[in-house]
């Protein structure tokens, strides 16, 4: 959590509505870098093989876009 690195590549990729993966450990990320309606539905946890599946085929839609309008 303190590297600034970290907290702009979260908050860069959830404001450009960028699908995120994350798993438990990285939770706190979002709260750190100002984010406090993340994680939302473009917000992946990966707890397994079969999440990765889901990501893949979330990111075939490219964006997120309902993050605009929310």
């Amino acid at each position: 959590l303190s590297s600034a690195a970290a907290r702009d590549f979260v908050s860069d990729a959830f404001n450009h509505c960028k699908y995120i993966a994350y798993n438990e450990a990285a939770s706190p990320l979002f709260p750190a870098s100002g984010l406090a309606q993340a994680p939302d539905k473009g917000c992946v946890k990966l707890n397994g093989a079969a999440d990765v599946e889901n990501l893949l085929e979330e990111c075939t839609n490219l964006r997120y876009w309902e993050r605009k309008t929310s």
